[in-house]
């Protein structure tokens, strides 16, 4: 594929897929071969697994509990509203909607993750949706996906950051069993190419401190962007 071309993701796209995957690691988790990396009690956990034959070998799992009902979540999430996550976001940056597809085919976005020194910093382009709902054994969910994409308008060698690789990502969304209209539990799956210069021998060490610090900062931040954009429309 030309570095400069757009597929388009909507006709593509395959829901079945990520459920599949999404379920395919939810599973594997429970075999209890995932290393935990750091857990909060009552709020999250984080678990990181290197599978040493695949083109993008370390992924870390998340559970995240958050303060906010199932629906909240969906709406602030939703990229129809990423000039405001714009405002809030203090993990992802620079949010921007490069083609939304008709017939609510879905999104294709850029964001950029901050790196530390040495490292330039990594964007990121994806193709998304809004949220799918689904039946996560047994209970009523939402799977938000994300998927590796290009677009013509920033050609992955030009530009001032190091275009990253995706994996292919999904956050499934379910009420908290005891308080769904004001809780719920997000399970997400990180694993992404950074390309460009990181050291080889230290990437599951680089991994296992970054994506947890990452994911903690973009909920925290994301509980203050709805105090502050979407609680009084409620």
């Amino acid at each position: 594929m030309a570095a400069d071309e757009t597929i388009d993701y909507a006709k593509s796209f395959s829901y079945e897929k990520v459920f599949a995957q999404a379920k395919w690691f939810h599973e594997d988790l429970q075999k209890g071969d995932w290393r935990e990396i750091q857990k909060v009690e009552n709020k999250s956990t984080f678990w990181i697994k290197t599978f040493p034959n695949e083109e993008i070998p370390t992924k870390v799992l998340v559970k995240y509990q958050l303060s906010l009902s199932a629906q909240q979540f969906i709406e602030i999430s939703n990229p129809k509203n990423l000039q405001l996550r714009r405002k809030w976001d203090k993990a992802f940056i620079d949010n921007e909607v490069l083609e939304e597809y008709p017939n609510n085919g879905g999104y294709l976005i850029s964001n950029r993750i901050e790196m530390p020194w040495p490292l330039n910093d990594r964007e990121f382009l994806l193709y998304t949706t809004a949220a799918i709902e689904v039946e996560w054994y047994g209970k009523q969910a939402y799977i938000i996906p994300y998927i590796n994409a290009s677009h013509k308008s920033k050609p992955a060698t030009e530009g001032p950051y190091v275009r990253g690789t995706n994996g292919g990502q999904f956050s499934v969304i379910t009420a908290d069993e005891n308080d769904g209209d004001h809780a719920c539990t997000v399970f997400a799956l990180s694993h992404n190419l950074y390309n460009g210069y990181v050291p080889a021998r230290h990437v599951e060490w680089m991994f296992a401190r970054a994506v947890p610090k990452a994911f903690t900062k973009f909920f925290d931040s994301l509980i203050e962007g709805h105090k502050m954009y979407f609680e009084d429309k409620q």
